[in-house]
């Protein structure tokens, strides 16, 4: 039996064009922001942050240099980049209701404010209370949607006795056609769903001694290890790979590890507040967002980025 050549050209063509158009498709819809910390997301493909102000709102700044390219008051939280448009957690303001906005990522232009009702009265708090914390972020695992989880419960001294009382919430804000804020909807879920976290330990690379940590964008390695004289202030050496094994940079510093993204020649990393203490005096230093050279290992700009974890007092 014979094969006519020409009828099968098309079916190949066709079959071709059609893979080549879901790929385009499949890799459009595929987000570039990722959260280095709560609050702080970064836009790898415009090479963008948005951070919180540490006194109020978002700030949009270079990923290069740091430079502020944007404020805005309407909102306090960034969430997720996509497409060009910034989606962040505004101040809550009323019970049980979560208010959202959507800006345009480079300009900061407001585009839609959006409210949904949270179930069981639950007070969205951008701060974490003594015992509540409202945590929203993007889900990597669905397109198209931002996941949500509240945790509670009562207040007690240090000789009370009787079981706290436990209340968790979960679920999804799914969001309209083309990821608009216009068309979202809040939903609940029965259970604790799974969180991949991008930054986790383990054996990446063999041959290769110390601890190893992905990258929160999983295309980098950290390998962490304590330095000859660890009595220096910067004990931890840490050098970078790319998954290939092949060594990247090299810098010092102060912990064993953080969470890190890698853009071209910049290390991206939030370090936690700290003490340090001098001849003189002791020195104190906010939460921070640090962008240090591959290259060099120094210091290119570094700013200081709103800390939500609670500092109030504690119960007797």
């Amino acid at each position: 039996m014979q094969t006519n050549i020409n009828n099968t050209i098309p079916s190949k063509f066709f079959t071709l064009l059609l893979f080549g158009l879901l790929s385009t498709q499949i890799m459009a819809q595929q987000t570039s922001s990722y959260q280095l910390y709560k609050g702080v997301i970064v836009d790898t493909n415009s090479k963008n942050i948005y951070n919180t102000n540490p006194k109020t709102g978002i700030d949009a700044r270079s990923v290069q240099n740091g430079s502020l390219s944007w404020h805005s008051d309407k909102a306090e939280l960034p969430i997720m980049v996509n497409d060009s448009q910034l989606i962040a957690q505004q101040s809550s303001t009323s019970k049980g209701m979560l208010g959202l906005a959507q800006f345009n990522s480079t300009t900061g232009k407001l585009l839609v404010e959006k409210s949904l009702m949270m179930p069981n009265q639950i007070i969205p708090n951008i701060k974490d209370g003594l015992n509540q914390k409202f945590n929203v972020y993007e889900n990597k695992g669905t397109l198209g949607s931002i996941r949500w989880n509240y945790f509670s419960q009562s207040s007690q001294g240090m000789l009370e006795k009787e079981t706290p009382n436990i209340k968790e919430n979960y679920g999804e804000i799914v969001l309209g056609q083309n990821k608009q804020l216009d068309g979202a909807q809040l939903v609940s879920f029965s259970q604790k769903p799974t969180r991949s976290v991008g930054h986790v330990e383990g054996k990446f690379l063999s041959g290769i001694d110390g601890r190893q940590f992905k990258s929160v964008t999983g295309d980098h390695i950290l390998v962490s290890g304590i330095n000859k004289d660890a009595t220096i202030w910067d004990k931890y050496s840490w050098d970078f790979y790319d998954l290939k094994g092949t060594q990247l940079g090299h810098m010092d510093f102060a912990h064993s590890f953080r969470p890190f993204i890698l853009i071209d020649d910049l290390i991206l990393f939030v370090n936690t507040p700290f003490e340090k203490a001098t001849e003189t005096t002791i020195q104190s230093f906010p939460l921070s967002l640090n962008a240090y050279s591959l290259s060099s290992g120094d210091l290119v700009w570094n700013t200081e980025v709103r800390d939500f974890s609670f500092t109030g007092a504690f119960p007797q």
